[in-house]
């Protein structure tokens, strides 16, 4: 092959790099019926495409996986791969559409280009089930190659891993980084989950009538009713003045008891 210019060489380099591309440029053109009655590409539809239902609303998202969603969660299962993110991408993929082609010719949910499909054993790109299992095959082939970093992963999707490779992240492509941005922005919102708020019940303890043991419902604080005991009183008489022999006739007989003795 003979280059003219050095810039055609380089393009050249890009593209032979690129052999596994999912979807190529422009990312998704919806299709038409043609003049002799077969379903041929549409630019306008493809326009009208980009701002579907698909990247406005996460919840027309849930609805039209709902269909699929058996099959999406098989291939996540057998291959490793989180089902939110297939769904992200088919989102912005095809807006799950069965039989969307791209003017590049990618076909079907995940936009399989031939050269994927072949690798991975895809006879009819239309086929839902060969579909979705050969694009989640190719996720997790990403997925092991760029040590699961998703920006890396959605870019290679796009892009091709080539590109991923050359550039060291997202390659400075205006549709491949938009096309990086809304994948994360689905995914993100489809594996949100509302926080469950969790509410302390307190432990009703029932009262046990227990002798002179009382319960308090309200508190649930145990009370215990104690009867007093009986003291002795020791009664100790003081000094009527401070001369002696006449502290009176009590506090004399506590000094000198044997004087106050009862004669028989």
């Amino acid at each position: 092959m003979n280059f003219k210019t050095p810039t055609l060489f380089f393009a050249s380099v890009l593209l032979l790099s690129n052999p596994l591309s999912a979807a190529s440029f422009p990312q998704l053109a919806m299709l038409t019926e043609g003049a002799s009655g077969t379903l041929v590409p549409s630019k306008k539809k493809a326009r009208k495409a980009q701002g579907s239902s698909c990247l406005r609303s996460v919840e027309n998202i849930k609805r039209k996986a709902k269909k699929i969603n058996a099959v999406i969660n098989e291939s996540a299962k057998k291959h490793r791969v989180d089902s939110n993110l297939i769904r992200a991408i088919i989102a912005v993929e095809s807006c799950y559409n069965q039989k969307a082609v791209s003017p590049a010719g990618a076909q079907g949910l995940m936009q399989l280009i031939p050269d994927t499909a072949e690798r991975f054993g895809v006879t009819d790109s239309f086929n839902v089930q060969q579909n979705i299992n050969a694009g989640t095959k190719y996720l997790r082939f990403l997925l092991d190659r760029f040590d699961g970093d998703l920006q890396k992963v959605t870019a290679g999707y796009n892009a091709g891993e080539g590109r991923v490779d050359y550039y060291k992240g997202v390659p400075p492509f205006k549709e491949t980084q938009k096309y990086v941005k809304n994948v994360l922005r689905i995914h993100k919102a489809l594996s949100y989950k509302k926080p469950v708020a969790v509410v302390a019940r307190k432990k009703v303890v029932k009262p046990k009538p227990n002798g002179r043991h009382k319960y308090n419902r309200i508190t649930q604080v145990k009370r215990v009713v104690i009867k007093p005991k009986p003291v002795h009183v020791v009664y100790k008489p003081r000094a009527m003045t401070a001369k002696p022999g006449r502290q009176g006739w009590e506090y004399n007989r506590l000094r000198a008891p044997q004087l106050y003795k009862k004669r028989r």
